[in-house]
Parts: C-alpha cells; structure tokens; sequence
C-alpha cells in the first residue's frame, strides 16, 4: 500500500480515545428493598493534555450523589468523608474501588437489581460533562 494510507492510518488510530475523558468499569452491587444509599464504583480515564478536576456527578436514579473517599483514622476505623473536587491527571485515570474512593448514590429511587444498567453524568471544573452507565452486578 502507498506510504500516504499508512501516515492516515497511523493518525487515525493516534486519535482513538485521546483527547476525551471517558468512564469505563462502572459498576454498582445489588441492593435489598429500602436502603437509603448505594456505592457505584468508577474508573474516569482522563485522555486528554490537561488535568481534569471532577467536581459533582448525577444520576436519575439518586436524589443526589456524592463523591467519598474511606480512610482509616488513628483507631483503625474506616471513616468516609465527601470530596468536592478530584483532580485526574493528563493521561492518567482515577479508579474507585470498595474501601477507598466510590460514588455514593444517597435515596436511590428503587433497589438496584442485578443486571440493570443506571445513567450518571460527572461534571468537571471548566463546564465538560461526562456520561457514562453503571451496570449492577454482584462482583
């Protein structure tokens, strides 16, 4: 083939996912009927040249959400306290896992029931929007 189609191809998949921030590995556990809060747990790959401070996230699912983080105090007891504003690195991404940062769901309209999937929207400093889908599954 002629060099020229190789350089395009090249910079087409150059481009691929760069330059946006995205959500990938959403995921929530089950809930039993009535609980007033869920943890979803996110990994934001921020693909682009600058860093992206993450400061809110929605969801129709939840009356409000808020962004934890859990640490250990000096008893050894885990404490989660909210966090208004993450920063995710250029090229880097952020991972919420079980014990450590996660989005908390506060007065989910109904359970979450394995195999569904919720609709959530991070907003970041500067005006971008992110939307992305948890999927509910007992991991």
């Amino acid at each position: 083939m002629p060099k020229p189609f190789w350089i395009v191809l090249g910079l087409l998949a150059a481009c691929g996912a760069s330059g946006s921030v995205v959500v990938v590995d959403a995921w929530a556990g089950t809930t039993p009927p009535g609980v007033d809060s869920a943890a979803f747990y996110v990994t934001i790959e921020n693909g682009t040249a600058d860093d992206q401070t993450l400061t809110a996230a929605s969801s129709p699912r939840c009356v409000s959400i808020e962004i934890h983080e859990s640490t250990l105090d000096e008893n050894q007891v885990m404490r989660m306290r909210p966090v208004t504003d993450l920063t995710i690195s250029a090229g880097r991404r952020l991972e919420m896992e079980p014990g450590r940062t996660h989005v908390m769901c506060l007065e989910p309209a109904t359970q979450l029931i394995e195999g569904e999937r919720i609709d959530i929207e991070f907003r970041f400093q500067g005006g971008l929007t992110v939307n992305g889908q948890v999927a509910v599954e007992n991991r």
